[in-house]
């Protein structure tokens, strides 16, 4: 008797709300998703987070959209993925609904349905009062969120093997790095609050120069080259990295575009690292925030190290002769 084909996985986006005020942004979220993601990715607007039980059956990447009421400024936009929670990266997760969300994503774990997946996509809301419309700051940051969203799909296209991995198994993959050797076991838990694993195939653009600069890496297994695109001569390779090494730091520098394109050379897994929720934890902890920031700038005079000597190798015959006599005044 012939096997019978596994189903194709399904990826969805649930939007928790209602027709009042801002709390209709998960709905109005899903509406406006309807015409910019795939029609393959099942899109539902549900009125509470229990509902979201009833839509999990075959799905392996689950975005879901919420309302919350965190204490920061109205339209504010918190991204996490599971099971990292809000309230972990600085906000006092509160759900604009009688049943919290988080509970019941904990619910479906226990259940066995929780898709392998799953990121929270959560905006500071105001007022919900019924016949009310959309408050104007709301209004004005609405497409931040539904660009998230959309992040979150096409990411998904091509990163395999994203989990959610017990913390404590990734603060030892974490200590396990060279980027981490010697730290003490609470910071690699404390940066396993903002951390998730990516596998990504060979070949692939993990992230693209001059792309909005929202997290960092730190690479597990597998080499990616780093490349800029020059006017004249196209895409230049400059310098590969492999285990244990840093990529896309700048957003921890307050640069906010990426300075260079990370490109798969072969199937590879990395560690992301969400940087505002990273830099909020340096701030918060500053024992914790000088060690990640030493070991980040002992990273980046290594890189430059490294790409001095392929300079002076490239151009090696362009350079002038010595004289010897540098350093003797």
């Amino acid at each position: 008797m012939s096997k019978q084909p596994s189903p194709p996985e399904l990826r969805a986006v649930l939007g928790i709300g209602s027709p009042h005020g801002d709390d209709c942004i998960g709905w109005s979220a899903v509406e406006l998703l309807r015409g910019r993601l795939d029609s393959s990715i099942l899109l539902r607007a549900v009125s509470t987070p229990s509902q979201i039980l009833d839509h999990l059956d075959g799905v392996s990447h689950l975005v879901v959209i919420d309302g919350c009421r965190g204490g920061l400024a109205p339209g504010t936009v918190v991204r996490c993925r599971w099971p990292q929670q809000p309230g972990k990266v600085g906000t006092e997760f509160a759900t604009s609904h009688d049943l919290n969300l988080i509970e019941i994503l904990k619910l479906a774990e226990n259940l066995g349905r929780l898709p392998r997946q799953v990121t929270i996509v959560l905006m500071e809301i105001g007022d919900a009062s019924p016949g009310n419309k959309m408050s104007n700051s709301v209004l004005k940051a609405f497409p931040e969120l539904v660009e998230a969203v959309v992040q979150e799909m096409e990411t998904s296209r091509f990163v395999r093997g994203d989990w959610p991995m017990n913390l404590n198994e990734l603060g030892k993959l974490l200590c396990d790095l060279s980027f981490l050797d010697g730290a003490e076991q609470v910071t690699c838990r404390t940066l396993a609050d903002v951390a998730s694993v990516q596998d990504i195939a060979a070949d692939t653009v993990l992230f693209r120069e001059g792309q909005e600069a929202g997290a960092v890496y730190l690479v597990v297994s597998g080499q990616l080259a780093l490349e800029i695109t020059s006017p004249n001569r196209g895409r230049l390779r400059f310098q590969t990295v492999g285990p244990g090494e840093l990529l896309g730091w700048s957003p921890l520098l307050g640069q906010p575009r990426m300075t260079a394109t990370a490109r798969a050379l072969t199937a590879s897994q990395v560690i992301r690292l969400e940087a505002g929720p990273l830099l909020k934890l340096c701030e918060e902890l500053p024992r914790f925030g000088m060690e990640m920031m030493r070991r980040v700038a002992t990273a980046l005079s290594r890189r430059l190290a490294a790409t001095r000597l392929h300079l002076l190798d490239v151009y090696r015959q362009e350079l002038p002769v010595s004289s010897g006599l540098e350093g003797q005044a």
